[in-house]
């Protein structure tokens, strides 16, 4: 089940190649953040925050950094992360799904380190 749900993603949202994060930089960019809607701080930065967040527990964020013109939500990521809002509400209350879930992802990836790297260089060619 976690392969299935697993490769939806990875080849949706993960994807380096995708165009979902450079599109998300650049509606930071036009908007003039620093939010995803301009100046006020939205449902919609706590849901992505959250993906974001994810993508880091399970070291895939890194790929992300890696790319070029993504430095506007590289910089969005760091200012959720310093919000005090963000440790208290998200980071500090773990939940038992979600850190399972988690951990079934760093298993999965521990398990196969390079199924990620394999999906990228594949989607380049």
């Amino acid at each position: 089940m976690i392969n299935g749900a697993l490769e939806r993603y990875r080849t949706s949202t993960i994807n380096p190649d995708s165009v979902i994060m450079p599109s998300i930089n650049q509606t930071l960019v036009d908007n003039g953040g620093p939010w995803l809607v301009g100046e006020a701080h939205s449902l919609a930065d706590i849901t992505l925050a959250c993906m974001l967040l994810r993508l880091e527990e399970t070291g895939w964020l890194e790929q992300f950094v890696k790319q070029p013109d993504l430095q506007s939500l590289i910089d969005y990521y760091a200012r959720i992360k310093n919000r005090k809002s963000w440790y208290q509400a998200i980071v500090s209350q773990g939940h038992p799904i979600i850190e399972r879930a988690t951990e079934d992802l760093r298993q999965t990836r521990a398990a196969d380190p390079e199924m990620f790297y394999i999906q990228v260089d594949a989607g380049r060619r």
